[in-house]
């Protein structure tokens, strides 16, 4: 209520004298130009990229409610943001936000290297329980949890701050397009209630006009996609940077996207990914088995915990090992030289 005066939603008329097909189609016709809008504009990819660019921006300089940004154009809007960068207290974040800017004020985009889709995302929720807070949109639309995440990878691969992004839409992001009330005539002469398209009152009426409408809000839960984009020149560093992710987000990369866009259409992604698969190969049958034996007995030879001291020393003494062909340098007389000798 305002003023007096209820607000009303516009209700279209379903019937006269029956069910009238030509309003029916003429308002399918409208939800379908409207979700290729939807399909084309809001939910495309360079699109999505973009705005993930731009909230990675406001992460880093810390813009909050800052209510002066509401009467700003999008070049006021891009002014402020540097100017945020430029006088943010965090030089590191600073000149990340600024990288970022530069890379959308000359159109270049950051590349696409991780992709979920909806069925996936439901398999994931699903596998957590029903708890909102374990859900996966709910996760990774928490700003805390993304920059904690992309930091923790950057960091990782000795990227630079800024050089990945992440983009996760609301679960009902355009949802509201399949929305519209209808009303028809009744037995008695006076009209049902407004109600929505997408109701079960239409349903039980009309259930023809109701699958209709399903198959097109269907149509609309498949636009939901999740992206993970990167700096254009960290590419060779994509398929780590992917696997680490697949890890973090406990979900893979959608296979499909990565052998028909990844390795397909980014320069080196490939290649990266056949040095990285023959790196793994090594490691998980060659390198790790024999490491893990070296890690334990340095430990009980030492008297110490394993630590990542103790790892790393491990890691290197088998690598170098393999490097020699299994020659042990006897002029070393230690306690490493003398594992040496025990696994030969």
């Amino acid at each position: 209520m305002s003023n007096g005066v209820k607000k009303t939603r516009l209700s279209i008329l379903l019937t006269k004298g029956g069910l009238r097909s030509d309003i029916v189609s003429a308002i399918l016709d409208l939800l379908d130009m409207r979700y290729a809008l939807t399909e084309r504009v809001i939910f495309h990819h360079a699109k999505a990229i973009a705005s993930a660019m731009l909230a990675r921006v406001a992460r880093l300089v810390e813009l909050n409610n800052d209510n002066e940004i509401l009467d700003m154009g999008d070049e006021g809007f891009f002014d402020y943001l540097k100017k945020r960068a430029d006088e943010h207290t965090n030089v590191v974040n600073g000149k990340a936000a600024k990288m970022i800017m530069e890379h959308l004020s000359s159109r270049n985009l950051y590349k696409r290297i991780f992709k979920v889709q909806r069925a996936d995302m439901d398999t994931w929720d699903r596998s957590k329980g029903k708890n909102d807070h374990d859900k996966f949109c709910s996760r990774w639309r928490n700003g805390q949890n993304v920059e904690n995440l992309l930091s923790k990878v950057e960091d990782r691969f000795d990227l630079p701050r800024g050089s990945l992004v992440l983009w996760c839409p609301d679960i009902e992001s355009g949802m509201k397009l399949v929305k519209v009330n209808v009303v028809w005539d009744q037995s008695g002469g006076e009209l049902h209630q407004p109600v929505e398209l997408r109701s079960e009152d239409v349903k039980k009426q009309f259930p023809r006009v109701h699958e209709r409408v399903q198959a097109i809000e269907n149509q609309y839960f498949d636009l939901w996609t999740f992206w993970i984009g990167i700096h254009p020149e960290y590419i060779k560093n994509a398929p780590g940077v992917v696997a680490a992710l697949s890890s973090e987000l406990e979900i893979e990369c959608d296979p499909v996207f990565l052998e028909t866009y990844a390795k397909k259409r980014l320069p080196g992604f490939a290649e990266s990914a056949d040095i990285q698969n023959i790196i793994d190969g090594t490691w998980q049958k060659e390198i790790m088995p024999e490491t893990t034996s070296m890690v334990l007995k340095m430990a009980a030879r030492q008297g110490s915990q394993v630590n990542k001291s103790v790892i790393t020393e491990a890691i290197h003494a088998v690598s170098n090992k393999k490097k020699s062909g299994k020659k042990v340098d006897r002029s070393k007389n230690n306690k490493q030289t003398d594992l040496f000798n025990e696994q030969e």
